[in-house]
Protein backbone atom coordinates (compact mmCIF):
# COMPACT_ATOMS: atom_id res chain seq x y z
CA UNK A 1 0.00 0.00 0.00
CA UNK A 2 2.52 2.36 1.02
CA UNK A 3 4.08 2.02 -2.73
CA UNK A 4 0.99 2.45 -4.34
CA UNK A 5 0.39 5.70 -2.05
CA UNK A 6 4.04 6.79 -3.42
CA UNK A 7 3.60 5.79 -7.04
CA UNK A 8 0.33 7.70 -7.11
CA UNK A 9 1.61 10.60 -6.06
CA UNK A 10 4.46 10.44 -8.11
CA UNK A 11 2.61 9.88 -11.38
CA UNK A 12 -0.32 12.17 -10.92
CA UNK A 13 -2.06 9.01 -11.12
CA UNK A 14 -5.49 10.38 -9.69
CA UNK A 15 -7.45 6.86 -10.40
CA UNK A 16 -4.87 5.06 -8.31
CA UNK A 17 -5.57 7.63 -5.41
CA UNK A 18 -9.00 7.08 -5.74
CA UNK A 19 -8.93 2.99 -5.95
CA UNK A 20 -6.21 3.36 -2.81
CA UNK A 21 -8.62 5.30 -0.38
CA UNK A 22 -11.65 5.28 1.68
CA UNK A 23 -14.45 6.39 -0.19
CA UNK A 24 -15.06 9.02 3.01
CA UNK A 25 -10.94 9.20 3.82
CA UNK A 26 -9.89 12.82 4.52
CA UNK A 27 -6.38 14.13 4.61
CA UNK A 28 -4.95 16.87 7.00
CA UNK A 29 -2.52 19.58 6.46
CA UNK A 30 -0.01 21.05 8.53
CA UNK A 31 -0.25 23.89 6.13
CA UNK A 32 -3.90 24.97 6.50
CA UNK A 33 -5.55 23.08 9.46
CA UNK A 34 -7.79 21.32 6.55
CA UNK A 35 -9.02 17.60 6.87
CA UNK A 36 -9.64 17.52 2.48
CA UNK A 37 -11.55 14.80 1.09
CA UNK A 38 -10.30 12.57 -1.78
CA UNK A 39 -11.37 14.82 -4.53
CA UNK A 40 -9.96 17.71 -3.15
CA UNK A 41 -6.72 15.70 -2.81
CA UNK A 42 -6.55 14.58 -6.58
CA UNK A 43 -7.07 17.98 -7.55
CA UNK A 44 -4.35 19.48 -4.93
CA UNK A 45 -2.00 16.74 -6.34
CA UNK A 46 -2.96 17.50 -10.30
CA UNK A 47 -2.10 21.31 -9.42
CA UNK A 48 1.23 20.65 -8.18
CA UNK A 49 2.04 18.75 -10.78
CA UNK A 50 0.90 21.32 -13.66
CA UNK A 51 3.10 24.02 -11.48
CA UNK A 52 5.98 21.33 -11.15
CA UNK A 53 6.34 19.54 -14.51
CA UNK A 54 9.15 17.42 -13.75
CA UNK A 55 8.36 16.52 -10.28
CA UNK A 56 10.25 14.09 -8.13
CA UNK A 57 9.93 12.20 -4.88
CA UNK A 58 13.56 11.93 -3.61
CA UNK A 59 15.20 10.48 -0.39
CA UNK A 60 11.73 7.98 0.25
CA UNK A 61 11.52 6.47 4.09
CA UNK A 62 8.88 4.40 4.74
CA UNK A 63 8.17 2.87 8.25
CA UNK A 64 5.70 0.54 9.01
CA UNK A 65 3.17 1.10 12.05
CA UNK A 66 0.57 -0.66 13.79
CA UNK A 67 -2.30 1.05 11.91
CA UNK A 68 -0.53 1.99 8.42
CA UNK A 69 2.32 3.64 7.66
CA UNK A 70 4.72 6.75 7.81
CA UNK A 71 6.21 8.02 4.18
CA UNK A 72 8.95 10.49 4.60
CA UNK A 73 10.28 12.30 0.97
CA UNK A 74 11.63 15.43 -0.41
CA UNK A 75 9.68 17.12 -3.25
CA UNK A 76 12.55 18.58 -5.95
CA UNK A 77 11.46 19.68 -9.40
CA UNK A 78 11.32 22.96 -10.92
CA UNK A 79 8.75 25.65 -9.46
CA UNK A 80 7.79 28.43 -11.12
CA UNK A 81 9.67 30.54 -8.88
CA UNK A 82 12.51 28.22 -9.08
CA UNK A 83 13.75 25.08 -7.74
CA UNK A 84 11.29 23.17 -5.59
CA UNK A 85 12.71 21.03 -2.05
CA UNK A 86 10.04 20.38 -0.28
CA UNK A 87 10.30 18.01 2.62
CA UNK A 88 6.63 15.99 3.35
CA UNK A 89 6.07 13.37 5.89
CA UNK A 90 2.93 11.84 5.80
CA UNK A 91 1.65 9.83 8.65
CA UNK A 92 -0.87 7.20 6.89
CA UNK A 93 -3.75 4.90 8.68
CA UNK A 94 -5.17 1.97 6.84
CA UNK A 95 -8.87 0.78 7.53
CA UNK A 96 -9.71 -2.44 8.50
CA UNK A 97 -10.01 -3.30 4.17
CA UNK A 98 -6.39 -2.12 3.97
CA UNK A 99 -7.74 1.39 2.05
CA UNK A 100 -6.58 4.59 3.32
CA UNK A 101 -8.91 5.86 6.00
CA UNK A 102 -6.89 9.23 7.06
CA UNK A 103 -3.50 10.97 6.12
CA UNK A 104 -1.99 13.64 8.17
CA UNK A 105 0.50 15.51 6.25
CA UNK A 106 3.25 17.44 7.37
CA UNK A 107 4.66 19.73 4.67
CA UNK A 108 7.47 22.56 5.15
CA UNK A 109 5.44 25.50 4.49
CA UNK A 110 8.25 27.80 3.98
CA UNK A 111 9.18 25.39 0.68
CA UNK A 112 5.70 26.46 -0.62
CA UNK A 113 6.76 29.96 -1.71
CA UNK A 114 8.50 28.67 -4.91
CA UNK A 115 4.89 27.30 -6.04
CA UNK A 116 3.45 30.75 -5.84
CA UNK A 117 5.38 32.92 -7.63
CA UNK A 118 7.08 33.53 -11.07
CA UNK A 119 10.98 33.24 -11.10
CA UNK A 120 12.56 36.69 -11.32
CA UNK A 121 14.18 35.85 -14.68
CA UNK A 122 10.64 35.29 -16.25
CA UNK A 123 9.60 38.64 -14.80
CA UNK A 124 12.85 40.89 -16.31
Amino acid sequence: MAEAYRAATATNDASLLRSIHQPDALTWHNVDGLSVSVDDNVRALAWLHERVPDLRLEDVSTTPTASGFVVRWTMTGTAPGGPLLLRSCVVVELSPAGKVSRATEYLDSAALVVLRRRSQEAVE
